[in-house]
C-alpha cells in the first residue's frame, strides 16, 4: 500500500475493483501537477460506450463531488451545466 494509506482499505479496494493503482486520498492537496483524462485509441474514438462514459462523468454532480471531496487535488476542468 502507498505510504499514508490504510493498508486494509487499500487492498480491499484493489481486490474488489481489480484496480492496478490507487491514489493516496488520505492526504490530498492542491500541489498535484497531474491531470486525469479519459482517452481512447484513435480507432475507438467514435464508440458509443466511450461517449457515454464521458457524458456520465462530465456532469455538475461529478464536479460537485470532486470539489467537495478532493480538497483541491482534483478539479473539474470540463464544461458542465
Amino acid at each position: 500500500a502507498p505510504s499514508g494509506v490504510d493498508e486494509a482499505k487499500y487492498y480491499y479496494f484493489v481486490l474488489k475493483t481489480g484496480a492496478i493503482f490507487v491514489d493516496n486520498v488520505e492526504n490530498v492537496s492542491s500541489d498535484n501537477p497531474y491531470i486525469n483524462v479519459i482517452a481512447a485509441r484513435e480507432e475507438n474514438k467514435d464508440r458509443a460506450e466511450f461517449s457515454e462514459v464521458v457524458k456520465a462523468y462530465q456532469t455538475k454532480e461529478v464536479a460537485k463531488i470532486l470539489l467537495e471531496t478532493r480538497k483541491g487535488a482534483q478539479l473539474p476542468v470540463f464544461k458542465y451545466q
